[in-house]
């Protein structure tokens, strides 16, 4: 389990609008985590399709599970 406090102290209600993300790279042989990395969502602040674009832009970081 993780606990970290991000902007407001609050986890972001829309996931376009996240100003961060946490990746985890698990190891799922040993059920264990092996690393953890925080990326910007560089557009969180787009007016329109933020959703989509930061979508596409995990995707282009090979990311296997989403969860929201």
């Amino acid at each position: 389990m993780f606990s970290f406090k991000t902007e407001k102290n609050r986890i972001s209600s829309h996931f376009g609008e996240a100003p961060i993300f946490m990746l985890f790279a698990f190891k799922p042989s040993e059920k264990v985590v092996e690393q953890v990395d925080f990326i910007a969502n560089p557009y969180n602040s787009e007016t329109k399709g933020k959703g989509i674009l930061a979508a596409e832009f995990l995707i282009k970081k090979n990311i296997d599970i989403l969860i929201v």
